[in-house]
């Protein structure tokens, strides 16, 4: 079973991935890379992914994607994530600089075909008169914990987008999980932003594999559709996202 968005997982919990899982893990700081890196190597099933948030610290430099970028070069698996935009960090990030950094991230993933997994927090807008912008030179992306209307979610996928649907879809009173089912023949993948990720309240204490299961049979019973046949379609979308290596 593929999980297109979880966090670095510590010794202990690696234990509880299943021998035939598949994961891309994703990180949102510098000071993770280099553990990812290790953790990945290591690690069968998992795919690294490098990216760099807005904060309260500010936005992400765009010097760093100088050094993301000599990280592709020595790491072919490694994708891009999390990249994006974030309103709630606006006044120590400027929106303009989050921009910035979002459009160099995507124009890297471009060049390097990697995918890039996007974090949006508001600024949709925005987001959308990126990719117009860019069009044509568009990296594979994934709009990771996509919670948004389904109107912003068929726009996405017009775009080449892939929606990554994780826990947070059940929060209480979210409207999007009342018409997954008009979503079912889109492009997406499930995922479970675990070890960091919100989660129902009777699932904070599974363990991984069966957290992963309850989401993958709660999603597909939501879409109405087989869960078996469910998984096998975002298997291959993983094999996608996790092998995007050719330098263009």
């Amino acid at each position: 079973m593929f999980d297109a968005h979880c966090h670095i997982p510590s010794p202990a919990q690696i234990r509880e991935i299943p021998s035939d899982w598949r994961g891309l893990v994703c990180t949102s700081r510098q000071e993770e890379w280099t553990s990812l890196l290790m953790t990945v190597e290591t690690s069968l099933g998992m795919t690294g992914a490098i990216g760099a948030l807005p904060s309260g610290k500010g936005s992400p430099p765009l010097h760093m994607i100088e050094r993301m970028e000599r990280i592709l070069d020595h790491a072919p698996s490694v994708q891009i994530g999390e990249v994006g935009l974030d309103r709630r960090f606006q006044d120590a990030a400027p929106i303009a600089a989050q921009r910035e950094f979002l459009v160099d991230a995507l124009e890297l993933g471009y060049r390097r075909h990697r995918s890039v997994t996007l974090h949006i927090v508001g600024n949709e807008r925005i987001l959308f008169d990126i990719l117009q912008a860019k069009r044509g030179r568009l990296p594979l992306m994934i709009w990771h914990g996509y919670t948004g209307s389904v109107e912003t979610a068929k726009r996405f996928v017009a775009t080449g987008g892939i929606l990554s649907f994780g826990p947070s879809l059940w929060r209480p009173h979210l409207k999007l999980a009342a018409r997954l089912a008009e979503l079912r023949d889109m492009p997406f993948v499930w995922e479970t932003d675990w070890p960091e990720g919100w989660l129902p309240e009777p699932w904070r204490q599974l363990p991984y594999e069966e957290m992963l299961s309850a989401h993958a049979s709660r999603l597909a019973a939501a879409m109405d559709t087989n869960e078996e046949r469910l998984e096998e379609r975002i298997d291959a979308i993983g094999t996608l996202l996790t092998n995007q290596q050719t330098p263009r």
